[in-house]
């Protein structure tokens, strides 16, 4: 979409709390995210239009006793799940990026893994050495947005732009 208003493209997945900091910084322009992310707040400005849909899902170990664990990541409340969950006495296991929170859950170090669907399957897809026994006990189908770094030199125009194109 950023290529049809004239735009170079150059994607990358760093770590979320990279990330946060060159949008922050106005380093990265632009990104897709849900609305509510904390480290977000007061530092992006949102385009209103929904860009996608993601699912964010709560994954159970049906190997591993109920223990009340869940393998996540740093920074992510999961569209408030995690406050949720940790209402009812769970336990979260923060890591830095997904690959290493399912990793942790995949290993059997906790019951259940906080994720959104699309790298937990890009994730199973690519590795040869995942658990069988496992089930969605929980989904939520959210809206995800283009966000422009506020300290972007390019925030206007691409405001204005991917506003009138989407």
């Amino acid at each position: 979409i950023l290529e049809l208003v004239g735009y170079q493209v150059e994607v990358e997945c760093p770590p979320p709390a990279r990330l946060f900091e060159r949008i922050r910084t106005g380093q990265v322009d632009i990104t897709v995210n849900v609305k509510g992310t904390k480290a977000l707040e007061n530092t992006v400005t949102f385009i209103d239009k929904p860009f996608t849909y993601l699912s964010i899902v709560l994954m159970t170990n049906l190997h591993v006793d109920n223990n009340k664990t869940v393998a996540a990541i740093r920074g992510y409340d999961y569209v408030g799940m995690r406050q949720v969950l940790e209402s009812e006495g769970y336990t979260f296991f923060d890591m830095a990026n997904s690959s290493d929170a399912i990793q942790l859950f995949q290993y059997g170090r906790t019951s259940h893994l906080a994720t959104y669907e699309a790298p937990y399957l890009y994730h199973i897809k690519r590795n040869s050495n995942n658990i069988d026994d496992v089930t969605v006990s929980m989904r939520k189908d959210i809206p995800t947005f283009l966000a422009i770094s506020n300290a972007s030199e390019k925030k206007e125009e691409l405001a204005n732009k991917l506003s009138k194109l989407l």
